[in-house]
């Protein structure tokens, strides 16, 4: 999620570096961030990114749930 306005970065799907490829870009506004620390490179965005740590297991990859990142729960 983009921390200037916590939304989905992608524009297309699982597609956010910059055209350098240097840098991750959020395609609804164009704030950009260090791919290493997550760390704002732009005025724009004042929050870096949230660090989702993964796990790797018989070649599929899955997040680990965090008290910053939680699984969605439908109200319903």
């Amino acid at each position: 999620l983009c921390g200037h306005l916590g939304i989905e970065m992608d524009l297309l799907e699982n597609q956010f570096w910059a055209t350098s490829r240097t840098c991750i870009i959020c395609a609804s506004h164009g704030a950009l961030y260090d791919p290493q620390t997550g760390a704002s490179m732009t005025p724009i965005a004042k929050k870096p990114l949230i660090k989702i740590d993964l796990l790797e297991e018989n070649h599929k990859v899955f997040w680990q749930p965090t008290y910053q990142i939680k699984p969605y729960v439908c109200p319903i």
